[in-house]
């Protein structure tokens, strides 16, 4: 590599600690994990700009995480500073308070108005350039983007990054910050591409907020990081939701209800995922859960049904086939125990059996399944479910005393 692109390399490598104290508020800061750290070594970045990354980032570190810095071979600097915001420095202090910017005239229910107002506004315009005053559009910024679509990623955030930190051009910010994200994004830089496609949409009112806001749901899915998400989900009207977002941000949205115990418009959200949606499973499974704590026994029964027999296409990554499989066999436990609970131990049985037995809920199943046939007088078929529950091949990772015979 050129020195050039080497120095290009190394200014990249350290967006994330410039970005961050350049662009970010307070409450946007990312947590630094060992690997972010490493990575940042490993790229030859300067020690004094990998300390002050660490510093800013604001991420209290395990002690676990200041071990495996220093096991990793991270400058001595780097493992002390690290070490100096240990969480186990001062249990008992509290979190810095974010200190958010307020605006100089009317309430926080004004704010967030004239926030969904923009997003409206934001989510209805198309993506083109020409809206634009192309004639005074930074001749950089021509070239940055023509770098990006001509597939070099690395030229393009580099001139995206100085023009950024120049502070020139705030008018072009939404759309700097845009590209800036989809060069990092392909060059798989995606927590600090995330940082950027939020700075998109901080400025709803923007043509490029429809564009950031699918690809911010695409990188959580990814990171499975869907933090930064789940804060500005609920300030955007779902009128203004992009097509290819919608689904992700309504599950979000039931999440967010679900966990105030507000049961009915959870629901409501978990309904509006759409099938091919990623998220389906997760939304039905939750509408499965709602549905039992109602008292609506036949919903919940139908809901978790379709959890287990929906086909989903699962992209090749352990992580989310693992996700469909848990959601399956939770799903079959649930309806058995609905069955069990309205003493109907015939169809609570057959769905028992239904559970893989290489599942980590098969001892549990087999377990309950020995009292719906006992319910039933099948004793023979009891006993065997117990004496299988005792056998020893469950002895080390499974314990349930309720099975002693």
């Amino acid at each position: 590599m050129s020195q050039n692109g080497t120095v290009a390399a190394l200014r990249i490598a350290a967006i994330s600690f410039v970005s961050a104290i350049a662009f970010a508020v307070p409450q946007a800061a990312m947590a630094l994990s060992c690997d972010d750290i490493m990575s940042l070594v490993e790229h030859g970045v300067p020690e004094g700009v990998v300390v002050n990354t660490v510093k800013t980032s604001g991420t209290l570190f395990t002690a676990d995480e200041v071990r495996c810095l220093a096991d990793r071979g991270a400058p001595a600097a780097v493992v002390s500073t690290a070490k100096g915001m240990s969480s186990q420095e001062d249990p008992g202090a509290a979190a810095p308070v974010p200190v958010e910017k307020v605006e100089p005239q009317g309430s926080e229910l004004d704010v967030e108005d004239e926030f969904e107002s923009r997003a409206k506004a934001g989510a209805a315009r198309e993506l083109s350039d020409g809206e634009e005053q192309a004639g005074r559009e930074p001749p950089k910024l021509k070239e940055a983007v023509a770098q990006y679509q001509a597939k070099k990623p690395l030229a393009a955030s580099l001139m995206l990054f100085e023009l950024l930190e120049s502070e020139k051009y705030p008018e072009y910010e939404p759309k700097i910050n845009y590209y800036l994200g989809r060069s990092l994004e392909m060059l798989e830089m995606f927590h600090t591409a995330q940082h950027h496609y939020m700075q998109v949409v901080r400025r709803p009112e923007s043509q490029y907020f429809a564009y950031a806001l699918p690809k911010m749901v695409k990188i959580s899915r990814i990171t499975g990081n869907d933090i930064e998400l789940k804060r500005v989900v609920a300030k955007i009207p779902p009128d203004a939701y992009p097509p290819r977002a919608k689904s992700d941000l309504f599950y979000l949205l039931g999440v967010k209800a679900y966990g105030k115990d507000d049961l009915s418009r959870a629901s409501k959200y978990f309904g509006q995922v759409a099938q091919n949606s990623p998220y389906y499973l997760k939304a039905e499974y939750y509408r499965g859960v709602i549905y039992n704590q109602q008292g609506k026994l036949k919903s919940a029964v139908r809901s978790f049904r379709d959890v287990f027999r929906q086909e989903m296409e699962v992209a090749n990554d352990p992580r989310a086939i693992a996700e469909v499989s848990e959601l399956k066999q939770l799903a079959l436990l649930n309806i058995a125990r609905i069955y069990y609970g309205i003493e109907r131990y015939d169809e609570s049985a057959n769905y028992y059996n239904l559970v893989d037995h290489d599942s980590p809920h098969w001892p549990e199943a087999l377990f309950e399944l020995g009292w719906a046939n006992f319910m039933q007088n099948n004793l023979n078929n009891t006993l065997g479910q117990l004496l299988t529950v005792r056998s020893g091949f469950f002895s080390e990772s499974e314990w349930i005393p309720e099975a002693h015979v």
